[in-house]
């Protein structure tokens, strides 16, 4: 629904998962580090500092992070089509608008896209042999680099069960390396998502992310991930806004390219009320990590918020239509239909109420069944929805929009409890309308 935090991907994982599957998953943390690796060639100090280019530049035994990356780039794309190397060069290093670059090739984006995805692919493989394969793993390769690039990727899902093999991921990272501080940020992040992806309780979530926090910044203080983790912790344990304003501003004043410190500050806006800021944090966060699906769906979220439904419409189309079992994007879709003022066309967007898995967007369900005043049908999905695990503020918004007055504020009383932020969410979220009068209400978001 519009103001609940984005679910950024829709990933399902077995529970039975083996070393053949933990091997793939492994192989596919290799795409996202390859990603970044690429993007900060252009932002030399960031790449430096990067630990797995700093485990890359130690294996191979060159001068510079810089040169390691450019050494494995030219390994993976020698035997490649041409395109792929110029596409890498001009959209990945260059950062120049993929329409734009499409053009000058003469590509149809299809193709264009299918060249980028293969160099990057084929970037991925490559360091994936020099960092975690047979080789590596001969070299004496750190064994929580590894499960720390695992856990990074794994939380990227945004899923019960990515955040769930996350934890596990870090957990075991600081237990093989006490010292490794990004296991440490990468450990408090995912208790910060596991109050959404596993419904976690925040109280006990948000203390176990302050810990690990603490450890990270105990580890190094001039840490940019380790300082944003600490202050995204204090904004969600209801801290002191100056605290956490402390850290994250040093986290930017640290790397104002590092991702962690941008989410950061987005967050730090939106509890102000700022959704502008908000919204240009998380387009500050999309220009870092262009291929990231977890900054594009932030983006999306806040620019839902801000009211700009037609670019979210437009974005959430393309990308369906690409991948049509993208469920996130289908919640975006479906939100931002609603506000447009389009609902009957977001409840055939959304699908059929019993085929939906996924709590969230049957939340977005309800809403279009309220904004045709379809109560009843409302109620019905409502019901479906209540046997479903989902966040307290979450169940708060569904039974104000089914017009259970005493049952949204007794909900999103326990979710302010649980969750200080939700009395911002909740003072410009558009399904408490109908309490916006009430002092019970007005009493709640205003309480400090």
């Amino acid at each position: 629904m519009l103001t609940r935090l984005a679910r950024e991907r829709s990933w399902h994982m077995n529970d039975d998962s083996g070393d053949e599957r933990g091997e793939v998953v492994m192989q596919d943390a290799s795409v996202t580090t390859a990603r970044r690796l690429i993007r900060l060639l252009r932002r030399t100090g960031a790449l430096e500092r990067d630990p797995a280019g700093i485990e890359l530049r130690r294996i191979l035994g060159t001068p510079t992070v810089r040169e390691a990356t450019h050494l494995v780039i030219e390994r993976a794309l020698h035997a490649e089509h041409p395109l792929c190397r110029e596409i890498v060069q001009r959209c990945d290093v260059q950062n120049r608008p993929t329409d734009v670059v499409a053009v000058e090739l003469g590509l149809a984006l299809r193709s264009m896209f299918r060249y980028r995805r293969r160099a990057i692919d084929a970037v991925a493989a490559e360091l994936h042999r020099t960092l975690v394969g047979d080789g590596a793993r001969s070299r004496g390769v750190g064994r929580a680099a590894q499960l720390t690039l695992l856990g990074n990727f794994l939380l990227s899902l945004y899923s019960s069960a990515g955040n769930a093999a996350a934890l596990q991921a870090f957990s075991e990272a600081v237990a093989v390396d006490p010292r490794w501080t990004d296991a440490y940020v990468g450990l408090s992040l995912a208790h910060v998502k596991s109050v959404v992806n596993l419904y976690r309780r925040p109280f006990e979530a948000y203390a176990r992310a302050a810990t690990a926090a603490k450890h990270a910044l105990q580890l190094n203080p001039r840490s940019a991930g380790a300082n944003a983790a600490a202050g995204i912790v204090a904004l969600r344990r209801g801290a002191d806004a100056v605290v956490a304003r402390r850290y994250i501003n040093l986290a930017m004043a640290l790397d104002a390219s590092d991702p962690a410190a941008v989410q950061a500050l987005g967050e730090l806006a939106l509890s102000e009320g700022n959704a502008e800021a908000a919204e240009a944090a998380a387009l500050h966060g999309l220009a870092l990590e262009p291929s990231s699906m977890a900054r594009r769906c932030r983006f999306l979220m806040l620019a839902s918020l801000r009211g700009n439904f037609g670019h979210v419409i437009e974005e959430c189309t393309t990308l369906l239509e690409s991948d049509p079992a993208l469920s996130v994007f289908r919640m975006h879709l479906v939100d931002a239909l609603i506000g447009d003022g389009r609902p009957a066309e977001a409840l055939s967007a959304a699908g059929a109420p019993e085929t939906i898995q996924d709590p969230y967007l049957l939340g977005s369900v309800v809403a279009a069944h309220a904004a045709l005043n379809d109560v009843a049908e409302a109620r019905r999905v409502a019901d479906i929805l209540d046997a479903m695990p989902c966040a307290t503020y979450n169940r708060a918004q569904v039974r104000a929009l089914v017009a259970d007055v005493d049952g949204a504020l007794a909900t999103l009383g326990r979710a302010v409890a649980e969750d200080p932020r939700c009395r911002g969410l909740a003072a410009v979220d558009p399904s408490f309308a109908a309490l916006e009068r009430m002092p019970t209400f007005q009493g709640m978001i205003a309480a400090s």
